[in-house]
């Protein structure tokens, strides 16, 4: 198939499959105005992918950010600016002005924002009011760079997290607007940049779906791919997920970005802490796309859709995931249960005289050679009644081969894993996984990377 041909072929299927329709820009823009018309204070704009136009369907969620008046300012301690009273106040007047107009909504008043629902499913759409200070300096667009609770930086999941713990957030200069202009301007000069960005959202989202520790933010993502364009304005789509994949790693060795309201600030500060393992996943899941996306341009297309789908489904042939139809099991995980899985080493392939040289597993920081066999089991502070555990091997390198065939595994399996004990037959970075399951839903998972080597 001739690049042409495929460049054309990824931009339809990112146009009919990935973009929002008209129907659902419309709904948001609906509950948008629909909330400024119940606040009396307008001094709102829109935020995130939504504004920047690099959402993908389904749109399950909407950032509002609600600028601060003088008034309540002066109301509060000015340098904490402790908001929870005012979000209070302020979720509900929003539901009683919602009740007004027959509108089914939960208003949820966090330590520092506030969330509407129009669901019981938060997993649809919702929208999240983020409270800002207006700093009074302006960008190079005319526009004011402001202040903001650090909770807007973090995704939805995560947000849940720091608002169960209740812990402290801290406020840092934000320009919403600027990178909204910065999009906007790139884009008017090569319309693939949100066309990309959004192809390569899905991509990242399937990641999420199948690996939970997948590392990448999505603004971050945005980011890389706004550099690439920034370096050649005349790029093709198939050139920019081809040269996203081929550097990826390289936005990984340490932060780059500079924040746009303050440059003593990296936006991707967070690549500093993602540890080895996780990086290789991203190195991994980057080599499969890119390796699927060579064999695209051989293949006929009449099946073109599912071969697209397959280059963006972050999976192994014959892998499985625990939210697989065969499983289908809903994933709601308990933070609060301790839950870790660790491995008995041995000197190879169990025997009854087997009984020396045996070891846990993390013991060793996952390291083991070659030509040794590990039982995996779960910690032993973990008693969990009527559950299920569910096990995942997964063979991550270069080297994982039998008889010229390439065996990355990734089977499910109750109780156990498959071949139990394992053999360390493959050198690389491995991983076992555990779910455990309770009335149809994982409410526990962890993960153990196995570090493979050559004696």
């Amino acid at each position: 198939m001739l690049k042409t041909k495929l460049n054309n072929l990824l931009l339809e299927y990112t146009k009919e499959k990935i973009t929002p329709q008209k129907d659902e820009w419309s709904f948001v823009s609906d509950k948008y105005e629909e909330l400024l018309s119940l606040l009396e204070n307008k001094n709102c704009f829109q935020s995130g992918s939504c504004a920047r136009f690099t959402s993908i369907k389904p749109i399950n969620d909407l950032d509002v950010v609600w600028i601060i008046s003088d008034e309540i300012k002066k109301a509060i301690n000015s340098d904490t600016l402790d908001l929870q009273n005012v979000l209070e106040d302020l979720a509900k007047k929003i539901e009683e002005e919602y009740k007004k107009i027959g509108v089914k909504t939960i208003i949820k008043p966090q330590t520092h924002s506030v969330g509407i629902y129009f669901s019981d499913n938060e997993s649809e759409f919702s929208i999240d009011i983020v409270p800002a200070k207006n700093t009074g300096q302006k960008n190079e667009f005319g526009d004011y760079i402001l202040e903001v609770p650090e909770i807007l930086f973090y995704s939805k999941k995560n947000r849940t997290k720091i608002y169960k713990s209740k812990k402290k957030v801290d406020w840092r200069k934000s320009d919403p607007k600027g990178y909204k202009e910065e999009i906007k301007k790139l884009h008017e000069k090569n319309d693939n940049l949100r066309k990309v960005i959004r192809f390569l959202k899905k991509w990242r989202w399937n990641c999420k779906k199948n690996y939970p520790n997948f590392p990448i933010k999505s603004f971050h993502l945005e980011l890389i791919v706004k550099d690439i364009f920034e370096t050649n304005n005349n790029i093709t789509f198939l050139e920019a997920i081809e040269e996203f994949h081929k550097d990826i790693m390289e936005y990984f060795k340490a932060p780059y970005f500079l924040d746009r309201a303050d440059d003593n600030v990296y936006v991707d500060d967070y690549v500093k802490d993602i540890n080895i393992f996780d990086k290789n996943e991203i190195h991994e899941l980057s080599k499969l796309f890119l390796n699927r996306l060579s064999s695209l341009e051989k293949i006929d297309n009449n099946n073109i859709d599912s071969d697209i789908e397959l280059l963006l489904s972050a999976r192994d042939d014959e892998e499985k995931f625990i939210h697989d139809e065969e499983f289908s099991y809903t994933v709601a995980i308990n933070e609060d249960i301790n839950f870790q899985i660790n491995g008995k080493v041995s000197l190879g392939k169990r025997t009854k005289k087997d009984t020396i040289s045996n070891y846990p597993l993390r013991q060793n920081n996952c390291t083991v050679k070659i030509g040794k066999s590990i039982e995996f089991y779960i910690s032993e502070d973990v008693n969990m009644n009527n559950c299920d555990y569910y096990w995942k091997v997964k063979n991550r390198g270069e080297n994982n081969f039998q008889d010229g065939i390439r065996v990355p595994r990734g089977e499910i399996t109750l109780n156990q894993t498959y071949q139990n004990p394992e053999q360390t037959a493959y050198n690389g970075v491995h991983f076992v996984e555990c779910f455990v399951i309770n009335n149809g839903k994982c409410i526990a998972y962890d993960r153990v990377y196995v570090n493979i080597q050559k004696n």
